[in-house]
């Protein structure tokens, strides 16, 4: 396992505040828009600002030092833009040779963790399998990954009016740790009762996948409580149950993805069989792989079909490096992601990205 990623779970854990996010196409300056610097979202600005969040119509801004694993020391700058049109949060000021705002870093994870109040360490994972390394240990899938890490890792609240519905769940297992496919239930079960509207099928994906993370990361903060009250220290108590639950984490999301959108089709009358891979078949016509992090052609699903299916990957994994988006497309393989996220990928590439709602036309 790579030493960084291990070396990032420590820093968000003895952190008070921690930001992550995908970079994009913004981050690393080709986008045209000549805002180079990591954008980072309004309502993370307590990673950044520690007087409250920046007031429109004036800027703001201070100095921070950042330590970068696998690069060394930056002096950067914490910046509010908010006069004139703009009204935007960046970090900004790395130095020339800085070597992680570049083309092929898009779709990279980025991790900031506040040690002191001027004091920050940085991580850049630019491959897929530390990625799923660092998500995994928290919980957390790719959709999970844009905001902040509070409290070590663990959300301190959930969405109040899922909140109820979450720790009945949690009480109905009795202390057991529920299988998949009982946790991928409850989410669905959640949506369909909590938000009572008919979300279209990317949002309705997008949301089975964030109650799952949701119910499982609750299901770590009453594990890990119970270890404390057992004598346990929190770092052990941490440890113990990332061991107990590793396999199961690091399964969960494609698991969590191929679950629900099956559920999704079912509901929707679209017919399908499971493939021997894990893929599903659909119609003698398409072949559908799941890649919860698609960051290579090393990523990509085994597909069991021949020449004459259409083979698609779908994924949650935001935008990545033009060249790779090229080669999956060479290949004759189609990428479909939530529809949100097709933004988040190159401008020359997104007519070639179709969302779950488009797919799912193409399949009745």
């Amino acid at each position: 396992m790579n030493e960084g990623v291990v070396r990032a779970w420590t820093d968000v854990q003895e952190s008070v505040i921690s930001y992550m996010k995908y970079l994009s196409p913004n981050d690393v300056g080709i986008t045209g828009s000549h805002q180079r610097g990591i954008h980072v979202g309004h309502k993370s600005h307590s990673a950044l600002f520690e007087d409250g969040p920046g007031i429109k119509g004036t800027n703001k801004d201070r100095w921070v030092d950042i330590i970068w694993f696998g690069y060394g020391l930056t002096h950067s700058h914490f910046i509010y833009y908010g006069t004139g049109t703009r009204n935007e949060y960046r970090i900004t000021n790395f130095g020339p040779n800085f070597p992680f705002l570049r083309p092929d870093y898009v779709g990279s994870m980025f991790i900031l963790c506040k040690k002191a109040s001027d004091i920050y360490r940085a991580y850049v994972f630019n491959d897929s399998s530390d990625i799923r390394e660092f998500l995994t240990h928290f919980g957390y899938t790719p959709i999970d990954a844009n905001g902040l890490i509070i409290g070590g890792g663990l959300p301190s609240s959930f969405v109040e009016k899922e909140k109820d519905y979450i720790e009945k769940f949690i009480a109905d297992c009795g202390g057991s740790f529920p299988e998949q496919g009982v946790i991928f239930n409850a989410s669905e079960w959640i949506v369909r009762h909590v938000q009572k509207g008919n979300l279209m099928p990317d949002w309705l994906l997008v949301e089975y996948m964030r109650l799952d993370g949701s119910i499982l990361n609750a299901l770590q903060i009453e594990a890990i409580e119970k270890l404390r009250a057992a004598g346990r220290s929190s770092e052990e108590a941490i440890n113990l149950f990332d061991k107990e639950l590793s396999d199961f984490r690091k399964s969960r999301s494609e698991a969590s993805l191929r679950y629900h959108i099956e559920s999704i089709f079912r509901d929707s009358g679209i017919s399908f069989e499971a493939g021997s891979n894990g893929n599903i078949l659909i119609s003698g016509k398409t072949e559908i792989g799941f890649a919860d992090t698609l960051r290579s052609e090393n990523d990509l699903p085994d597909f069991q079909t021949g020449n004459d299916w259409k083979k698609t990957v779908l994924t949650v994994q935001p935008g990545f490096a033009i060249s790779e988006i090229r080669k999956t497309i060479e290949r004759g393989i189609s990428i479909v992601c939530p529809k949100f996220l097709i933004v988040s990928y190159p401008k020359t590439c997104q007519k070639e990205i179709s969302s779950v709602e488009n797919l799912m036309q193409s399949l009745k």
